[in-house]
């Protein structure tokens, strides 16, 4: 009886759901039809005119111009065959305001934007004037202006961000029902806005019933799941948190010992990155110019550029190009004992540069002081330096098991370490050479480790702290202070000598090219300062998101060094050092998406992956402070993940 009323009950209730049901999806239906039937009778086109050139320079043939509704270059990850270097694309049209009103005009790009509003230029950013995004503030009349967006690469990564907002609001993109492009009439632009209401509604009738039924029903329940989890989160949190301390450097059980065909799994594994990172190095090869691709010259310093080096076949990336370090240090290859006169207005700052010599010697030996050699044996060596570093970090990070190789490829695959490959510059062998010293240590080699210390200060001045894993480590006999003094003195000795070579040849301005230290925290807290604002001005479409990865990481590998203390081991003497220069570097290295922090801070990255335990924590620790590596696969021509 009780079950036969209980049915009649629920049947009462599905009668009673049913023709609301119905009526529901009738008026649903029937409004979204009518939003597309009407749409495509009366609407007038939106959007701005888009063209895609080839090239930079204005005689270029445009590959394609169609109607785009958005500013931004989502289309090159659509469109996998069109180029990613060497290319101009323009947005043009009308832009259409309701009332007149103060507008902020955000724009920011690399290599070069620049947005235009009824032909007069509102903002401009590339290389010169900062790459970053800006905002500039204009006083525009109601009804239609001109707008014509440019931007252009020349090389390198690309990127863009152009967006408006009300003076003193969030920016936001160009909304499509606003641009145009050609001018409307009166009865188009209403038009169009009545059919914008229209769609509106449609998606608010499908969305809104649904959400309100399944609030009105399903509040109850969700409030006394919430009160509950709630609860045991409260009785379990305070014991949670006491064993977490005890429990976060216990190793887990080790897993069984691998088979011989996993150990061989393994090792194929490692082969294969080793191939496929050649391989994606073997993209920036250039006929008739080779690998100098990789060197980064910029057209903006071609005219003072060495004439030993102008003779020599070279890549220059296009017009505008600033290039990039890398530039500098192979001409000082070709000219290694500073004795070119053209050095002074070919370097951005001779002193600075000349002072970080030990690479540029190595490329003039490795080329045998052939200028076309040596330019392709400075371009290639940070290459080798890879290929060394994945062989000797086997012996801390063997192929035994998936989680080693997952640290040696995150050591390989660091945005410092990438970023030194793709643009030739000095922190890769600067690593190789850590890592040789850090291993004549391991096997007892003090003076061998403190003379390849010694010798990587005359590659970056920053390599000398890694001096931080000698001390201590003979003891305090007479004997082992006595070694410790020969050490100190191969440390020293090199970077003296040198240092007073180039005073010899540029007298006090041997001290040019500082500013790169600051107070403790300053620039630190700066750069977080200024990616949050711009991801709040931005949003996630802003390149600041790569800094916000890049401070994560940081973060997260700093904090574990500090929280793991190991005073024994040189690895962490090593990390420690450099979680102590991260506190003291300025925003000029930190500037940039992100900046120089990254190949700065490379030891310390190392360091971590090293020294990360088998723990219960590990993934999670893994993944946090290696998230520059979805960069550094990007660099090379893998498809963004971010």
């Amino acid at each position: 009886m009780i079950a036969r009323f209980e049915s009649s009950q629920m049947m009462f209730k599905q009668s009673r759901l049913r023709l609301p049901l119905t009526v529901y999806l009738l008026v649903a239906t029937a409004l979204g039809w009518l939003s597309l039937h009407l749409d495509g009778r009366f609407r007038t086109e939106t959007g701005l005119v888009h063209t895609f050139y080839r090239e930079t320079d204005s005689a270029s043939i445009p590959l394609f111009r169609r109607t785009s509704r958005g500013i931004d270059l989502d289309f090159l990850e659509d469109e996998p065959s069109l180029p990613r270097r060497s290319f101009r694309v323009q947005w043009k049209g009308v832009w259409h305001l309701p009332e007149a009103r103060l507008i902020d005009i955000y724009a920011g790009g690399d290599d070069r934007v620049v947005v235009r509003v009824d032909d007069r230029v509102v903002v401009a950013r590339g290389a010169a004037r900062g790459m970053h995004t800006i905002a500039e503030r204009v006083a525009l009349d109601a009804g239609f202006h001109r707008v014509v967006v440019r931007y252009e690469q020349y090389g390198g990564d690309f990127g863009l961000n152009v967006r408006w907002a009300r003076a003193g609001e969030v920016p936001r993109s160009f909304e499509s029902a606003s641009i145009f492009p050609e001018r409307p009439d009166d009865a188009q632009l209403k038009a169009n806005r009545r059919l914008a209401t229209l769609r509106r509604v449609a998606g608010a009738v499908w969305l809104v019933p649904p959400l309100l039924f399944a609030l009105w029903v399903g509040w109850p329940h969700a409030l006394r799941a919430g009160r509950r989890v709630f609860q045991s989160w409260c009785d379990r949190s305070r014991l949670t948190w006491c064993r977490w301390r005890q429990e976060g450097d216990r190793p887990v059980p080790w897993p069984a010992e691998p088979t011989a065909r996993q150990k061989r799994a393994l090792q194929f594994l490692y082969v294969v990155v080793v191939v496929g990172f050649l391989g994606a190095v073997g993209q920036f090869y250039r006929p008739g110019t080779g690998f100098t691709y990789l060197i980064f010259f910029g057209e903006e310093f071609q005219e003072r550029t060495l004439s030993t080096v102008e003779a020599v076949p070279h890549y220059v990336h296009r017009r505008g190009s600033f290039g990039y370090d890398g530039q500098f240090y192979a001409q000082l290859a070709v000219a290694p004992l500073l004795d070119d006169p053209g050095l002074q207005d070919a370097l951005d700052s001779a002193p600075y540069r000349a002072r970080r010599i030990l690479f540029s010697w190595t490329a003039f030996a490795l080329g045998l002081g052939q200028p076309g050699w040596v330019l392709q044996a400075y371009a290639l060596q940070n290459v080798l330096c890879w290929v060394i570093l994945a062989w000797l970090l086997q012996r801390w990070l063997p192929p035994a098991r998936f989680r080693n190789f997952a640290l040696w490829f995150a050591c390989l695959f660091s945005h410092g370490m990438i970023v030194s490959v793709r643009r030739s510059l000095l922190e890769g062998p600067s690593m190789l050479l850590i890592v040789l010293g850090l291993l004549a240590l391991e096997h007892r080699r003090t003076i061998v480790a403190a003379g390849i210390v010694g010798l990587s200060g005359l590659g970056r001045e920053t390599n000398l702290l890694v001096a931080a894993a000698l001390a201590g480590s003979g003891g305090w006999s007479a004997r082992a202070r006595a070694r410790a003094f020969v050490a100190a003195g191969l440390v020293a000795v090199p970077l003296l000598l040198w240092f007073a070579y180039t005073y010899s040849v540029y007298g006090s301005r041997v001290l040019d090219g500082g500013g790169n230290l600051t107070m403790p925290l300053a620039g630190l807290w700066q750069y977080w300062e200024s990616t949050l604002g711009e991801l709040r001005m931005v949003g996630w479409a802003s390149r600041a998101r790569y800094s916000l990865l890049a401070l994560v990481s940081l973060a997260v590998q700093a904090g574990y060094l500090i929280w793991r203390v190991d005073w024994d081991d040189h690895w962490w003497r090593v990390g420690i050092s450099y979680c102590a220069l991260m506190l003291l570097l300025s925003i000029n290295v930190w500037e940039g998406y992100p900046g120089a922090s990254t190949r700065v801070l490379l030891p310390m990255a190392f360091a971590f992956n090293v020294l990360l335990p088998q723990s219960r924590y590990f993934w999670l620790l893994f993944v946090f402070g290696n998230l520059t590596v979805v960069q550094s696969l990007a660099d090379l021509g893998m498809p963004r993940l971010v």
